[in-house]
């Protein structure tokens, strides 16, 4: 029993041996290779489209933030204008009410000034048709009595008296 060590290989083996691993290769490659091939080229195209997407969308996005951006920074100065024309059209409004009021209470003020002068006029008149009816009723009176000192006292003193209680 002996153990045999052969270092040249048998020819035919050999033949065999590479038929089989050609044969092994051929039917990976048609059966394992291209479908393998063929799916990493589909995935690398997939990735590929994503992030062409991708980028599309980023620039997409950028576009929009830049236009919201201006469309934010255009309604703030609107909105400041609209502020400011409210407030100056606020202002005017409250001029001219002032202005308004001002003249009403001008008018008024003569008005009242009038209707002073015109109820001063009256009773300046009326006081001097009431000072004229005294005046000749004391008269009336000198005429009909004695004239003589103590009489002209008496009837100053009466007329006097009679003025006073007039107005009471």
């Amino acid at each position: 029993m002996g153990i045999e060590v052969k270092i040249i290989p048998e020819f035919p083996g050999v033949l065999i041996q590479l038929a089989a691993t050609l044969i092994l290769f051929l039917v990976v490659r048609y059966f394992l290779y291209k479908p393998v091939k063929d799916l990493l080229e589909k995935r690398q195209a997939f990735i590929e489209k994503s992030i062409r997407d991708s980028e599309y969308a980023n620039a997409e996005a950028q576009r929009i933030k830049a236009e919201y951006d201006t469309k934010i920074l255009e309604a703030k100065q609107e909105s400041s204008e609209i502020i400011s024309k409210a407030r100056s059209y606020g202002e005017e409004i409250k001029n001219k009410a002032i202005q308004e009021s001002k003249e009403l209470a001008k008018v008024e003020y003569e008005k009242g000034v009038l209707a002073l002068e015109t109820e001063k006029i009256k009773v300046m008149k009326l006081m001097n048709d009431e000072i004229a009816d005294m005046a000749i009723s004391a008269a009336e009176k000198v005429l009909r009595e004695k004239v003589n000192t103590d009489t002209d006292k008496n009837l100053v003193k009466s007329f006097i008296k009679d003025l006073e209680e007039s107005y009471e």
